[in-house]
């Protein structure tokens, strides 16, 4: 991948285009900026990871808690699916500056955006997992004069893990898109922030600056999908793509 992109750049940068490094930089210019800027981007990376992490914990709370209760009556479900469905239809590029206004803090507005944003994936996960127990087992529990607390902590909810976490893996990377989002509306830090004025300004130097914050971006999205998939191996490690061959 480095190397074609070192030849799209060469390619580009023989046109003979002035803006050819505003277009398409060479990587390892890129990679200097990012070098050369540590402590700018590290800031930045710790404002955005930070709010997207309690956002996502946020998100992940409401997201179970909902699908927990739509789980258990189907009427409920029926009735409240397509105002779940609707609240996710709303972009979130129009959305983070009305709740900026309302909120008028940009930190928990961050936050707020990040938990919206993943409560959707969440909770249609925990809905799917706990409607998926194998019938054999729920005979079996019952048979046993199983309680209720017993079907759902015992066996519903290991049952639902593996759904679960295929939601998580959803919102993770979704979450740091909606902290993006707001910093692009008007925060004052994070990666947002750091790639909103270095577009803004422009110049050869900003634009390695833009490309830099544009793959930490990309990187820290990555790296909240890998977490996930680390501790759903550590949560539920008999599936079978955790097993050894």
């Amino acid at each position: 991948m480095l190397v074609a992109w070192t030849a799209g750049s060469a390619l580009l940068g023989g046109t003979g285009d002035r803006l050819a490094q505003l277009k398409l930089p060479y990587p390892h210019l890129v990679f200097g900026a990012f070098a050369n800027n540590l402590p700018l981007f590290a800031e930045a990376i710790w404002e955005t990871a930070r709010g997207a992490f309690i956002g996502l914990l946020l998100g992940v709370a409401v997201g179970t808690a909902i699908g927990v209760v739509m789980a258990q009556w189907r009427v409920l479900e029926d009735a409240a699916y397509p105002y779940l469905v609707a609240a996710q239809m709303i972009p979130t590029i129009a959305l983070a500056p009305i709740v900026l206004a309302i909120m008028k803090d940009p930190y928990a507005t961050k936050i707020a955006v990040a938990a919206y944003i993943s409560v959707f994936a969440v909770s249609l996960g925990t809905i799917k997992g706990l409607r998926s127990t194998p019938p054999d087992a729920l005979e079996l529990m019952n048979t046993l004069h199983a309680r209720p607390l017993e079907v759902l902590v015992k066996l519903r909810v290991p049952a639902a893990l593996p759904y679960f976490f295929a939601g998580l893996r959803i919102a993770a990377p979704l979450a740091v898109i909606g902290e993006i989002v707001v910093e692009l509306a008007g925060s004052k830090d994070g990666l947002g922030t750091l790639i909103l004025v270095t577009q803004y300004y422009g110049g050869v130097a900003n634009a390695h600056l833009f490309w830099a914050a544009m793959i930490v971006t990309l990187v820290l999205g990555y790296v909240f999908a890998r977490s996930v998939t680390t501790i759903e191996r550590i949560v539920a490690p008999w599936q079978p793509e955790f097993r050894r061959r």
